[in-house]
């Protein structure tokens, strides 16, 4: 490479980072801890939202109203504030009960602005269901737009994409929605396979297997048997033959369940994604979630649905449990960790059901065309069951962010008004807690005690690892330009190179001077233990992950002094698209736990500039 030059160290291999992989986990470091002391006091502060039954926020309350639990165990609360119509209470007034009139509005540096992404799950939601939603978004945000709000438009297309960037225009927010309408969702075929496993169930005549009626006339609708089929056969042989053909559906059934799981965990790995990406303003950050709803047991009705219309054959009946089939598939664990992430991130989710209540129902028997006959098995109340399934999911996010959930159009507005009256009045609740280098989940939970009253509040969260901040410093340079580079790390590029697909191979080189570095002393070499991350954005809005790569650095000890004036380089090849692209990297000096990060425009394809010649002291790769 026409770049390195003899006084950088190259001390990592080069990887290959696909602009649209997967992100590698930056949970938890791949080196060992060193040094596991902190200096720094571990402040968590809770926001509280208190209502009275009839959900208005309640003000006056002093810190002596509350009783603050983490993991079961009360803790002091050392912090405390309270914003009552949007103002700032003084500690020494809370309690009564009106703010001040001497308050003045929270300053834009104490509280910070409200940021809303508007994120829309197009993997997830029919385009009639989402058109119908933007129309209420529309008619809401028009007349209720704020001089101190961000708004973001962004949707998932199996990846994360942004169609508008943080703005305070709400025009451009509105222009976004009216193109985004105009464009399909990538909503996978689940709903049809589900119509189609619902109808194969119906069509199994099990009247005719089950013994328990004197006819094996099929002229009830139901498919699978001529009207001289099973003459000659006795009754056990037509029940096995009917066994026979019920036993794959169940296989199917299985199948579906499982892919559908799949595409809910990435539907939580993309939501993880974006709670990275809102974690980087300061200020209050909202996460408005637009879709059908997401299933916590991908395959619990349509297992259900199988049971109730085979529970007469014994073959099938006696050996099924519908509740153990189903909990095989179950997302209860993921959706948990994914409250978690946002409560760590200080992200609440607003959850709104773009479905309509019916929505489901039309996948029942009559509507397919089947007959259920005597052991008809698909019925409103498996469609209810399954409605509640999908809406369990947007409650759990929102309940665990101290968030609301509109699950029909009859309380959306109350939900999109809530975001507002949230952020104009709540109380904060400060605690010292232990910093744990394991990262280990911890619960919350906030009492009031006064009778009467409800409240809403983050139930988990769980500290921050020296990666995990690095990961929110990288997509803060990626998405709102904002750069801390103490390090003083530089990037520079080398010979993009055509790939036969249409896309490009484009070397980055990663530099640090070693002097910012701490490397430790060994026996015979000095060692450092750093890690990159490297995020990729294209002129369209979307990105990669945030991917993790390790470059340790070894120094003989003899070469250290001389050594303290060059620089660590890292490499790592980029495979994108051509165009406007924007490379994030963060440098995480894993021993001091300290991250500096910068970014780099460029236009990969474009013809650039001749290349200078080369320095005396350049050396090939």
């Amino acid at each position: 490479m026409k770049y390195l030059r003899s006084n950088a160290i190259v001390v990592g291999a080069w990887l290959l980072a696909h602009l649209l992989g997967v992100s590698a986990s930056a949970e938890e470091s791949p080196w060992p801890t060193i040094f596991r002391g902190h200096a720094e006091v571990n402040v968590i502060n809770v926001e509280v939202v208190v209502t009275d039954a009839d959900g208005r926020p309640v003000s006056g309350l002093g810190r002596d109203d509350f009783e603050l639990f983490e993991n079961g165990k009360p803790v002091e609360i050392s912090n405390f504030y309270a914003v009552s119509g949007g103002r700032i209470v003084p500690p020494a007034i809370a309690g009564t009960t009106e703010p001040s009139a001497a308050s003045e509005p929270a300053p834009a540096a104490e509280r910070g602005p409200l940021y809303m992404i508007l994120y829309v799950d197009n993997t997830n939601i029919r385009a009639s269901n989402r058109n119908r939603l933007f129309r209420h978004l529309r008619e809401f945000l028009v007349p209720n737009w704020r001089p101190d709000m961000q708004v973001m438009l962004v949707t998932n297309d199996r990846s994360l994409v942004v169609h508008q960037d943080f703005t305070p225009f709400p025009n451009e927010i509105l222009t976004a929605l009216t193109e985004l309408a105009e464009s399909a969702p990538v909503n996978p075929r689940f709903d049809l396979e589900r119509r189609q496993l619902i109808r194969a169930i119906e069509d199994i005549n099990v009247e005719a297997g089950s013994g328990l009626f004197a006819t094996k006339d099929p002229t009830q609708g139901l498919r699978g048997f001529s009207e001289d089929e099973g003459e000659g056969e006795d009754q056990e042989a037509l029940t096995r033959r009917i066994v026979a053909m019920a036993r794959p559906i169940l296989t199917q059934i299985r199948a579906y369940s499982e892919q559908r799981l799949l595409h809910v965990r990435e539907t939580i790995r993309i939501l993880k994604q974006l709670v990275e990406m809102a974690s980087v303003p300061e200020g209050q950050k909202t996460v408005v979630y637009i879709s059908d709803g997401l299933p916590l047991q991908p395959g619990v009705a349509l297992m259900e649905a199988y049971a109730r219309r085979f529970a007469a054959l014994q073959d099938i009946g006696a050996n099924l449990s519908p509740d153990f089939e189903a909990s095989r598939d179950d997302a209860t664990r993921e959706f948990h960790d994914l409250v978690t992430h946002a409560n760590t991130n200080k992200v609440t989710f607003y959850t709104l059901d773009a479905a309509p209540p019916d929505a489901l129902s039309r996948g029942s028997a009559a509507s397919t065309g089947s007959a259920g006959g005597n052991f008809a098995s698909w019925n409103d109340g498996l469609a209810a069951a399954e409605q509640r399934d999908r809406q369990e999911t947007l409650i759990m996010m929102a309940e665990g962010t101290g968030g609301l959930q509109a699950l029909s159009t009859s309380t959306l507005e109350a939900t999109l008004e809530g975001i507002f009256t949230d952020f104009n009045n709540h109380y904060s609740l400060g605690y010292v807690a232990e910093r744990t280098d394991d990262a280990e989940d911890r619960t919350i939970a906030v009492k009031v005690r006064r009778e009467g009253l409800r409240v809403r509040h983050r139930n988990s969260f769980r500290d921050k690892t020296a990666g995990q901040r690095a990961v929110e410093q990288t997509q803060a340079a990626l998405w709102l330009n904002a750069v801390r580079n103490p390090f003083g790390v530089t990037l520079e590029t080398g010979a993009v190179e055509p790939r036969k697909d249409g896309q490009f191979v484009v070397p980055l080189l990663v530099k640090v001077p070693l002097s910012k570095l701490i490397l430790l002393p060994g026996e015979s070499e000095h060692q450092g233990q750093v890690s990159m991350f490297v995020a990729v954005r294209d002129d369209q809005g979307r990105s990669s992950g945030v991917n993790r790569h390790l470059c340790p650095i070894r120094l003989p000890n003899s070469e250290v002094l001389s050594a303290l004036g060059r620089t660590a380089a890292c490499g790592v090849h980029l495979r994108m698209r051509g165009g406007p692209q924007r490379v994030a990297v963060s440098v995480l000096d894993e021993v001091a736990a300290v991250s500096s990060t910068t970014y780099l425009a460029l236009d990969v394809g474009a013809p650039g500039p001749p290349e200078p010649p080369p320095e005396p002291n350049e050396r090939p790769e």
